[in-house]
């Protein structure tokens, strides 16, 4: 009831569903850590680490309650440290890598960035989410033309609907590629494509 209160963005109502819970079910971390993430999209920081921090130390080996904690962080370290946690003992956890991924490019730590992103992409080839990241780090990076080549027509559009988020970094890295390069042409190129998809999928 309270996740669907959560999604519905009922906020005061998801928190008072959980506190009746909580005050039925006092050990159940769940309980916590879903309160805690009703706080933090109310963008109440200080109360979602609260509940977080109390699902954490019902149970320390709940790798949900860990992934809502790191969630809470504001200071970068900390929040890595908890992901980092969660990827022991499950290695593979696509969303876990992303979010790791993500703190590093902002951090403009390139490198590890890379890291995470290829360790996505190994497992899961067509994750257009990593493939979506990977194409911001090579623009971040100045390698406008591979930024594009990522993102563009034939590779994403392929593997997902038409993606608004994708068409705004596309047209990002050409802007900077043209200006660079001042090759008109290629970027002329590319937006006929884009516009021709746009129109396809409308």
């Amino acid at each position: 009831m309270g996740r669907c209160l959560t999604e519905l963005k009922e906020y005061n109502a998801a928190i008072e569903v959980y506190d009746r819970a909580i005050r039925l079910f006092p050990t159940w971390e769940r309980l916590y850590f879903n309160k805690g993430y009703v706080y933090l999209q109310l963008g109440n920081t200080e109360n979602a680490l609260i509940f977080c921090k109390r699902a954490v130390m019902i149970n320390s080996n709940s790798e949900d309650a860990l992934y809502y904690l790191a969630l809470c962080y504001q200071k970068k370290e900390e929040a890595i440290i908890d992901f980092k946690k969660i990827l022991i003992s499950e290695p593979e956890d696509y969303e876990v890598r992303l979010q790791i991924a993500k703190i590093y490019l902002e951090e403009n730590q390139f490198e590890l960035t890379a890291y995470y992103l290829d360790s996505i992409v190994g497992f899961d080839s067509n994750n257009t989410v990593a493939l979506y990241f990977k194409g911001k780090l090579l623009e971040r990076q100045g390698n406008y033309e591979a930024s594009i080549k990522l993102l563009e027509y034939e590779h994403l559009f392929r593997l997902e609907s038409f993606n608004c988020e994708i068409v705004q970094q596309i047209r990002r890295s050409l802007k900077r590629y043209i200006i660079k390069s001042q090759r008109i042409n290629v970027g002329f190129f590319f937006i006929c494509k884009y516009l021709h998809k746009n129109v396809e999928g409308q």
